[in-house]
């Protein structure tokens, strides 16, 4: 009989020490025994086996066990992505990624951009995307660099990558512009689900400019992603539909996806829509519903807005003649570029009163303080 040496006989008892560590550690996990468990994962991990160190980070940061303690669950993190642990390395550098208060230093963007490239270098298709955010926009060096981790990234699939790599090869940002492979790749993300990827696809069939124009793939793209939820999707599908684009003209279907986009917050929609019901152009005229959607668009800085709600004002239809906020309005669609609403202002200030006048400046100037606030949160 063949006798082992003591290096063999060791590496044979470490091993297994090794593997029974780690597979006990689950065991106790799934019978919720989580301090035995946590014990039996560092001592495996001390043994080489990262994926220890990985699941004694998840009791720290889950609580199980242990208080809950996402700095001490870093800590263990970091053992396992030392030791090339993938898992681990992504979830770090989402750690440092994400911060509680809502901000991101340097050195902690420093750091997951760090773990996440381990990961990439690995091949991992969300780390690979993430260093494509994460350089985005930086300068163009670093667009081009955006556009390799997006490209390396999408190839294996990732729906969120190949969107923004679409939308790279479309602006022709890093690369030279090729609207074929953006296409190429919006549809790929579409064919996904991917939600931005079925509105860009709507957009590109939508440009009438384009060889590829097709209004109603353009109309059948943008309807999966509005299905969805997307918001700018459902404000060009009410678009669509307005003015028969690919889809039969319906304003009743047209109100419709404005009203859910102007509700998700999308000022455009929000708009359109108190146009549509301040007109009373193929739908019933409300000027009550105009004010409440042309206020929350002209909040968000939507100069035609402003104009429409000055009209409403000095005609006091859907709210009480006040010529004060009128002028008030007018100003600030004046100042906004709105074009029309100089000449309105022209027509109006000789027939107010200077008390009006001055009424509608302050007026103005208070509205203007919180665009102005809008802007900088």
């Amino acid at each position: 009989m063949k006798r082992l040496t003591p290096l063999v006989f060791f590496l044979l008892i470490f091993c297994g020490a090794r593997a029974d560590d780690f597979s006990d550690g689950r065991e106790a996990y799934e019978q919720e025994d989580y301090k035995t468990a946590l014990s039996l994962f560092q001592s495996a991990g001390d043994q080489g086996d990262a994926a220890g160190y990985f699941w004694a980070a998840g009791l720290y940061l889950q609580g199980k066990g242990v208080p809950q303690d996402r700095a001490e669950g870093a800590k263990w993190l970091t053992l396992a992505a030392e030791q090339g642990h993938l898992e681990s390395q992504v979830l770090l550098a989402n750690y440092y990624l994400v911060s509680l208060n809502g901000t991101i230093s340097d050195e902690n963007l420093h750091l997951a951009e760090f773990w996440f490239y381990k990961a990439a270098e690995q091949g991992d298709p969300e780390a690979q995307y993430k260093l494509g955010a994460i350089s985005q926009g930086r300068d163009t060096d670093e667009d081009s660099i955006s556009v390799k981790w997006y490209r390396l990234a999408a190839e294996q699939g990732h729906a969120e990558a190949q969107v923004k790599l679409g939308m790279y090869l479309f602006a022709g940002i890093g690369d030279q512009q090729n609207l074929e492979e953006a296409n190429k790749w919006w549809r790929k993300a579409a064919e996904q689900g991917n939600a931005d990827g079925q509105y860009w696809l709507g957009i590109f069939f939508a440009m009438s400019d384009r060889p590829a124009f097709d209004s109603v793939k353009a109309a059948k793209w943008l309807r999966k992603a509005a299905d969805q939820g997307h918001v700018d999707a459902q404000y060009q599908l009410a678009g669509a539909y307005i003015a028969g684009r690919g889809v039969a003209q319906d304003y009743v279907e047209a109100v419709k996806w404005y009203r859910m986009s102007a509700e998700q917050g999308q000022a455009d929609a929000q708009m359109s829509l108190g146009h549509l019901y301040s007109s009373g152009n193929n739908i019933p005229k409300d000027d009550s519903e105009a004010v409440k959607w042309l206020t929350k668009a002209a909040e968000q800085g939507k100069a035609f807005a402003h104009h429409l709600l000055a009209i409403h004002f000095l005609q006091g239809t859907g709210v009480p003649k006040d010529y004060a906020q009128g002028y008030a309005h007018l100003n600030i669609a004046s100042a906004l570029g709105y074009e029309h609403g100089k000449t309105m202002l022209t027509n109006l200030e000789p027939i107010l009163s200077k008390e009006t006048i001055s009424q509608g400046q302050s007026i103005a100037r208070e509205i203007w303080g919180k665009l102005k606030a809008r802007e900088s949160d």
